[in-house]
């Protein structure tokens, strides 16, 4: 089976597709051929799949890679979109002001998305097309060193159509690009749901209000799957549990979507399928008309049997929806919270992990905002010393440099505290680096939170944007850690505090910091860790198996 993977958006939103892809690289049953679309900037971050030919510089940097798990008889291939995530805010800033000039914020944040699909996504149709209609044909060498046989057989796919047995799985950002791939070449899509998105009776979007979304879901009765009381939210409690329906919930989804689908996006959607839709058409392909609005609303709802959507989050945090809305609706739980690229940690990080926790007494805990720009690390740094607490940085916006060439005494003694007791790398696996530490302090993605989770260690958000707020306001709630009340974004960063770091360690690890129902919040977090790790199969498996069963 031909699977195209399509990702687009941020660290959190490739991971999962990376642990889909390797799962099916080494499903048992079924053999996949997978083509992998990612995005200029996060090319590292799913490079492991592909083996890079060792040829010279200009095919290191060329758009293709390919890997052979001959073991499995299954097949990856890596391709380049052409942006990165610094073009996302270059496409925000030069959409037509008039289009993103919205009173009220949630629209406006819909027009930003939309101006980040408009520009940088659907342009990328074509190529996504050329390698669906070509066949799968595995080469040692680039895959753009085609074949007289590939050529032809390209020329015949652009006539004939696709003639593997294929299927699109899809994040969000990549979500109108599926769509209209899937109509046009009449391909089921899997949508992987990485926030809880789908329309459903039992809590309102997020995105329209994050207090009345977290409210909703608190209103369930907390229980363990045998009825006994339980401070840890399992699958059966929030499945079972009283509850008090609401259909005015649904709407506040389609608000959203409506808003996205068919005012932002209609127009060039109309445009894209009648251009490409008129060549299938002169070739006897079934291409009367794009999907309308009641179209939509049955594919996000899962009612549409050619859609399957996915719900790749916890519902430790969230309420189960499958019975709630439709059979076409899974819940699988987290892709990638336990997922591990292939290598290891270097020797340094392992010593620093081992001496700090042996000489300090004291954890490390660990600091990252993925993506996302940070600018106070100094503030950072001084709050860890007043507290002589260790820390691992991740990423490359977390770089100790500020503090360098300070000659003051002030300045001294923090160079020391940071050689002794800091560790920065720009890239380590949460799988492998979590349960290491005694807690995080990040903004709140969904891939790092459910990392959080599986490792049974507190989290500590200062959200940036979007479901970051949702998840750490849950987080908070279900005391499982703690929201920093201020946003991480260039208008309220400057204005972070040596105390809006201290008081979050100090509550939880030093000073037994309670949840509503007074348990501890590090060993609430210890208990539903070791729920967690005791499930048998992973999230990108149980996809991996509705792939294989379409």
């Amino acid at each position: 089976m031909r699977v195209l993977l399509l990702a687009g958006g941020t660290r959190g939103d490739i991971e999962p597709l990376c642990a889909l892809a390797h799962e099916l690289s080494h499903h048992e049953k079924r053999s996949f051929q997978v083509d992998f679309f990612v995005q200029r900037n996060l090319i590292p971050v799913a490079n492991h799949l592909a083996r890079r030919p060792s040829c010279d510089e200009k095919a290191a940097a060329s758009s293709t890679f390919q890997n052979d798990n001959s073991s499995s008889g299954s097949k990856i291939r890596l391709h380049v979109l052409p942006f990165s995530n610094q073009d996302f805010y270059s496409a925000v800033v030069s959409r037509d002001s008039t289009r993103l000039d919205e009173k009220d914020p949630r629209m406006k944040s819909v027009a930003q998305v939309s101006a980040i699909i408009s520009s940088l996504i659907l342009p990328c149709y074509d190529q996504v097309e050329e390698v669906l209609l070509t066949p799968f044909i595995h080469h040692k060498t680039h895959v753009d060193h085609c074949t007289t046989t590939e050529t032809e057989a390209r020329r015949t796919a652009r006539t004939c159509g696709v003639a593997e047995e294929a299927v699109i799985v899809t994040t969000f950002f990549t979500r109108p690009l599926a769509f209209l791939l899937a109509k046009i070449h009449s391909l089921p899509v899997v949508i992987i749901n990485l926030q809880p998105t789908v329309p459903n009776p039992l809590f309102p979007s997020y995105r329209v209000s994050v207090q009345n979304f977290v409210q909703a879901i608190m209103s369930y009765n907390d229980t363990t799957n045998n009825g006994e009381s339980s401070n840890i939210p399992s699958h059966s409690a929030c499945s079972n549990s009283t509850k008090t329906d609401d259909p005015n919930y649904a709407e506040t989804y389609w608000r959203i979507e409506k808003a996205l689908e068919c005012t932002f996006l209609a127009d060039q959607m109309q445009s894209i399928y009648h251009e490409k839709a008129s060549r299938r058409r002169s070739s006897g392909g079934d291409c009367s008309r794009y999907y309308n609005w009641e179209d939509l609303k049955r594919i996000l709802s899962g009612q549409d049997e050619r859609f399957l959507l996915v719900n790749a989050y916890s519902n430790h945090l969230v309420p189960t929806l499958a019975k709630e809305v439709s059979v076409k609706v899974r819940e699988v739980g987290p892709l990638a919270d336990a997922y591990l690229p292939p290598g290891g940690p270097t020797h340094s990080l392992v010593n620093f992990l081992a001496e700090n926790t042996t000489t300090s007494s004291r954890t490390p805990i660990c600091v990252g905002f993925g993506s996302m720009k940070f600018a106070q690390i100094r503030t950072l740094l001084e709050a860890l010393q007043s507290i002589q607490q260790p820390a691992v940085l991740v990423g490359s916006h977390l770089r100790v440099s500020d503090v360098q060439g300070d000659e003051s005494e002030t300045g001294l003694r923090l160079q020391e505290f940071v050689q002794s007791h800091i560790y920065c790398a720009s890239n380590i696996p949460y799988a492998w680096l979590l349960p290491h530490c005694s807690m995080m302090i990040c903004h709140g993605g969904a891939g790092v939170v459910h990392a959080c989770l599986r490792a049974g260690i507190p989290c500590v958000v200062l959200p940036v944007m979007g479901d970051q707020f949702a998840w750490g306001a849950l987080l908070a709630a279900k005391g499982l850690g703690l929201v920093i009340q201020r946003r991480l974004d260039n208008s309220q960063s400057k204005d972070l505090t040596i105390k809006d770091f201290v008081y979050p360690i100090q509550s939880i690890l030093h000073e037994g910091s309670t949840s509503n129902e007074g348990e501890s919040v590090t060993k609430r977090c210890r208990s539903l860790g070791e729920l967690i790790r005791k499930q048998p199969r992973s999230g990108a498996a149980a996809v991996a198996d509705l792939i294989g069963s379409l």
